[in-house]
Parts: structure tokens; sequence; C-alpha cells
């Protein structure tokens, strides 16, 4: 077998192989980039980590040694150990069930100490997290370490790759960002101790706002934060001095509400400090129609993007002074979710707006009689046919219209783009050069200008 025949990011279980086998394969470096180390037998909580059902049954029937079903002498740290130390050289990705008994918990530490300077992100899961400070301590110093993850599926974090400002702790001086979920019991540490306080990107899972507290009082760099309010078990008044902490973060990203009493988020965040805020309200109840508008507090005029994409609707609002309001809906509630003009921009005097195409009767609905949108973007992602739905005759104000298609090799069909803009008195009329459009010749006399970009 050939490394090369692997599809990308494939999982491989390396267990009880042949010597012969392993002289040659455990030293390649296309390997060694990411590492499962599981410190118990199987169970149903690593399903994810071994996601073909059929294979997994096959194993778990076998009595020879695998790393889903040890036999009672073997010892998968060993094991472990055994296979980093006859890899390459390559940075490791590191996803951990960690080790229940001290003892273990030191050795394992021991091995990873020995690897420190080639693991680059470490993710716990399932874990004790009194333990969690233990291993990172008694491991030593993780000089290449970027990323910590702990208590929820690391491939919901959006990974930033941009050079580290700030410099970190002896022990941790390139970690960046750390992501905390609800299992990770992490109030009790002393944050600035562990290594944590030059991060610029978390994520926490609070149970009480003295969490949030601590959390930007022990990150003072902090450039990004994601709050998870799925736990959150008590409503909490905001003071002065709490805001202040607040816009010190660049951006900040609010999801998982699930009671009413979470809109003091809202209340908290909407005031014209606050640089970039995302609240993501997929699958919030009936109540949302009654919380706070985020697009207050920003200067006019702003710059509106509605897009549609993978079920959902995205809001993103941008104004004159850089401020970004964002809001993610759900498309199967959307229809008792708050509506875009009455609701989410009310007065806001909105200049240009891009919207993608099957996003149109959920951002044309409402508009006010006399919109100020003098240029406007319709993205079509799929198919030409996307415009056929669309109307103009409500935006008065246009000057400037431009045809996007993100997908490259889509043919416009005579007729699309000119039934759209008939009777519409254009300024400029722009296309995408990633497009075919059958009649250019004719769209040319519709507008003062055609551009092609």
């Amino acid at each position: 077998m050939s490394w090369a025949m692997l599809p990308p990011l494939e999982r491989v279980c390396v267990s009880q192989v042949c010597r012969d086998w392993r002289r040659v394969s455990l030293a390649s470096p296309r390997l060694w980039t990411q590492v499962i180390f599981l410190s118990t037998p199987w169970d149903g909580r690593t399903s994810e980590l071994w996601p073909n059902v059929r294979e997994r049954s096959k194993w778990d029937r076998k009595t020879i040694r695998n790393v889903f079903n040890p036999s009672p002498r073997s010892n998968n740290l060993a094991f472990f150990e055994e296979l980093l130390s006859r890899s390459g050289q390559l940075p490791l990705d590191v996803t951990v069930l960690p080790p229940e008994r001290y003892l273990e918990i030191k050795q394992f530490s021991a091995v990873l100490g020995a690897h420190a300077h080639r693991i680059t992100r470490l993710h716990f899961r399932y874990c004790m997290f009194n333990d969690l400070e233990l291993l990172l301590r008694k491991s030593g110093p993780l000089p290449a370490l970027r990323t910590l993850t702990a208590g929820f599926d690391d491939r919901d974090v959006v990974y930033d790759h941009r050079p580290h400002q700030v410099t970190g702790t002896p022990q941790l001086p390139a970690l960046r960002q750390a992501h905390f979920g609800a299992d990770a019991n992490v109030w009790g540490w002393d944050w600035k101790h562990a290594g944590l306080s030059s991060i610029d990107a978390l994520t926490i899972v609070p149970e009480h706002g003295h969490h949030i507290v601590h959390a930007l009082s022990s990150c003072p760099n902090l450039s990004s934060l994601t709050l998870v309010m799925s736990s959150f078990s008590e409503p909490w008044r905001t003071t002065e001095a709490f805001r202040m902490l607040t816009t010190r973060v660049q951006a900040v990203c609010v999801c998982d509400m699930h009671k009413k009493a979470d809109v003091f988020i809202f209340e908290l965040l909407c005031h014209p400090r606050s640089a970039d805020i995302t609240f993501d309200c997929r699958g919030h109840a009936a109540w949302s129609a009654a919380l706070p508008v985020p697009f207050s507090l920003i200067e006019q005029p702003i710059h509106l993007t509605v897009g549609l994409k993978d079920g959902s609707y995205e809001l993103d609002v941008v104004d004159s002074a850089q401020r970004r309001r964002r809001v993610f809906l759900e498309k199967r509630s959307i229809g008792t979710s708050p509506p875009l003009w009455p609701f989410w921009l009310r007065t806001q005097t909105v200049s240009a707006a891009v919207v993608d195409a099957c996003a149109w009767s959920y951002f044309i609905t409402g508009v006010p009689a006399s919109p100020s949108i003098s240029d406007l973007t319709v993205v079509v992602r799929a198919d030409p046919s996307e415009l056929d739905a669309i109307s103009l005759a409500q935006l008065s104000s246009l000057e400037r219209l431009h045809i996007d298609a993100p997908s490259s090799g889509l043919r416009f069909p005579r007729g699309a783009v000119s039934n759209l803009v008939c009777g519409v008195k254009l300024r400029i009329l722009s296309l995408t050069a990633t497009a075919a459009f059958e009649d250019v010749e004719e769209l040319s006399s519709l507008a003062k200008s055609l551009e092609i970009i």
C-alpha cells in the first residue's frame, strides 16, 4: 500500500501489524501529521474517531490486540510512544482521550514532552479538566503549540494562521488560540499561571456571568471571543465596567442562546464601541422577535450583504466606520423569524447591497417605499434561472447593478439579464468575467456604461 493512494485526511488505524510493514511504513513523513490517542478501550464516546461502523465492528470481534480492544496487559501509551518515535518530523495535530489515573497522566505527559517541538495543535475530549492543567504542567514547555482545544468537536473551530502578535509564557510561547467546551471545567484555573494570558482567540461555554468576566480579565490580549450560551443558567445585569472589558475585543461571536433571559448579551454588546459582532440566531424560538436590534448604534450609511448557504441566511452589515454586525438565521424558520427591513434594519440607510439571488425574496420583503440603495450586486451561485424571481421595480434609487457568479463557467441565455433590467434606468451595468452572456451586445444599450469585470 502507498500512503499517496489514501484520500486526504483519511483516518488510518495502526495496531498489531507485521514487523516488515512497520519497518517500511512507520517512518513515512506523509503519514504523521495527525495523531489520535485513545487511552481507554473502545466506547460509544469515540464513534467519531472511527466512523466506519462495519469496519469497526469487525475489529471489535477480533481477539488480537488493537487500539479499540486492547488485551489486558497491552499499553496504548507505549504503542503511542513507539509510533511517534519512529515517525517523521512534521508538525503534529494531536487529539487525546486522556488517561484518568494519576500515574498514567504523568507517563502520557512525558511522551508529549518528548515531542513538544512538533506539537502545534492539542485537542482533549471528555477529560476531567482538573487533570488538563496537570497534563500541561507535567509535559513541560510546548514551544510549537499554537492551538489548545478541549471538551467539544474541534472540527467546528476555524483555525487562524496569522502571525502571533504577543509573546506567550515560557511554557507556551506560541499559544494563540484556546477553545473550551461545556465539559471543560476550567473556571477554577489560574489562567495566567497556566499560560493562557497571551492568547488572542478564545471560545468558552459560560454558565454564569462571572465566567465571562474571568475570561476577559485573564486574557487581556483577546482579539476574538466566541460565547456559546447553551449552558448559561442565570439572568445577569451588565455593568459599565464589564462593558468596557468587551470593547477591548475586536470580534465577538454569540451562539446557542436558548432562553429569553439571554437577551442581556445583546444589550451588553450592542453599543457603538463594539467593532465586530456576530449573533448566531439559528435554532431560536419565537421569542427572538423581541430581541434588541443589533444593527442599531452604527454610523450611516451602511453596506448590506444577504446570503443564503447550507440552509442558513447570513445578514452582514458594515458601516462607514468599518464596524461590522452579522446575524445567522435558519431558512426553515425564516417565516417566524424577525423580518429584515422592519426589524433588523428599521431606520438604517443602506447605500449598497450584495444579495444572493436565491435570497431575494427575504431581502425585498418589507423594503421601504423609497430605498436608498444605489449600488446592487446580485450573486448567482448555481443556475442563471435564479434571476427569474428577481424584480428591481422597488429599487427606485438604483444606479449601478453588478451580476456576479462565483462558479466559473455559468452561461446566461439571451434575455436572462435584459429581462431583469428592462425598464430600469441604470448608469452602470456590470457583468462578471467568469460567466458567459449570450446577449452582451444588446445589454450595452440598457445602461450608459457596460463593464465586464
